[in-house]
């Protein structure tokens, strides 16, 4: 039988690469799926680092 349960908590700042990878990685197809149109306005990993950095100094 299929567990139906599900965990929700917020985003941690240490979930960053883990999402960075989701986008970065996934299938053009898939992307289009949920609504990305051009893929040309995905940041690339350099600038998804630097707004990681931006969000740990907001925390500090």
């Amino acid at each position: 039988m299929l567990n139906k349960n599900i965990s929700v908590r917020q985003a941690h700042i240490d979930d960053h690469e883990r999402i960075v990878d989701y986008f970065l990685s996934a299938d053009k197809d898939f992307l289009v799926g949920m609504g990305v149109v051009d893929m040309a306005k995905l940041p690339q990993r350099q600038g998804l680092d630097i707004l990681r950095s931006n969000v740990e100094l907001s925390i500090e």
